[in-house]
Parts: C-alpha cells; sequence; structure tokens
C-alpha cells in the first residue's frame, strides 16, 4: 500500500516508470512483461527497499540462549526476551543519506538506495565508500554501508527483489490495463 500511495502521489516518479515500463514490454500479442528487466531495474529495487525502510515498521524479537550477553553498557540475561524496533535503525540520521535535510527520514524518496557515479551525494548511505560502476555510468541500486541499520523482513533472509518475492515461480501477465495507465 505504502508504494502504491506514493507512486499516486507523485506524477514525476509516476511518469519516469510509465515510460520505463513501456520499454519492459515483451513484444507479442499479449501484454507480458519481461521479469528479467524488472527484477534489475534499479529505480523499482529503489522503490521496494525503500518502501521496507519507510512503510514497513517492525518489532523484532531476539534471545542469546546460550549466555548472558553485553549490548553497550547494558548486560542481557541468558534466555531473557529483547525486542528490537527497526524503525530506530531505519531513522539513523547517523547512518542514512537525506541529501542535506532535502529529503528526511520520516519521508519516502525513491532514488534513496540509488547511487549516481556522476553524484556524489546520491546512496543510501552518509558514508562514500560506495563501489562505482564506472564514472559515467547509470544510477545503480545499492545497500553497501547499511548492514544493521537497513532490517528488511526482520532481518531473515530473503529475496532481493520485489519481482521475485511477488512473481516467482509464477508467470505473471497483464491481460488488463486500466485506459492511460501506459500513457504519459
Amino acid at each position: 500500500m505504502t508504494l502504491t500511495l506514493q507512486v499516486c502521489q507523485n506524477a514525476t516518479l509516476r511518469s519516469e516508470l510509465r515510460e520505463d515500463l513501456a520499454q519492459m514490454i515483451e513484444p507479442d500479442c499479449r501484454l507480458k512483461f519481461d521479469l528479467k528487466k524488472l527484477e534489475k531495474h534499479p529505480l523499482l529495487l529503489s522503490m521496494y527497499a525503500e518502501t521496507l525502510r519507510f512503510g514497513v515498521q517492525i518489532h523484532v524479537p531476539r534471545n542469546a540462549p546460550h549466555a548472558d550477553i553485553a549490548v553497550g553498557n547494558v548486560q542481557i540475561p541468558q534466555s531473557k526476551l529483547m525486542v528490537m524496533s527497526t524503525w530506530l535503525a531505519h531513522t539513523d540520521e547517523t547512518v542514512w543519506n537525506t541529501k542535506k535535510g532535502s529529503h528526511p527520514l520520516d519521508g519516502f524518496w525513491p532514488q534513496r538506495f540509488l547511487v549516481d557515479p556522476k553524484d556524489p551525494s546520491s546512496g543510501p548511505t552518509k558514508k562514500k565508500a560506495m563501489k562505482t560502476h564506472g564514472e559515467c555510468g547509470d544510477a545503480f541500486f545499492s545497500t553497501e554501508g547499511l548492514e544493521g541499520a537497513w532490517i528488511p523482513f526482520g532481518g531473515r533472509a530473503h529475496r532481493s527483489t520485489l519481482m521475485l518475492s511477488v512473481a516467482d515461480p509464477f508467470q505473471v501477465d497483464i491481460t488488463r490495463v486500466p485506459v492511460g495507465f501506459l500513457q504519459s
């Protein structure tokens, strides 16, 4: 719901998506998207990752079943239940890039996870130890530097793209499209 709402509210983003998605339709008699292209599309990946940062806040229960542990200056007894809020990590201003306040962490920024080799202020983190894909390459999706600060799916193993998590292993065919959807 968060992603759909954000796309509907942002005319520029909606227009860019329509243009990009039109290029991903397979050439046949039915309207069918090329899933290989969709699952690698940097903006779609960034929007999905931002949805998991901004729109999904959960409390993750954990315990230390084998021994007491120290967290900072607090001692947690063995088998004692701890609860971690993803909201705290997802809004940590010491980690996340806000482009000098123009994209605050309490707002949705679709391009937050995009690194533009031509823009040193791009990317999800304030630290700029990003690997680049060439000096003049296109923007690319990255979660580099977010270990412990971005906790999608409660920190459990997950598939890296929205298309795989939703569509695979099913074949996705769109047979009815609202009038004007692919028009600017």
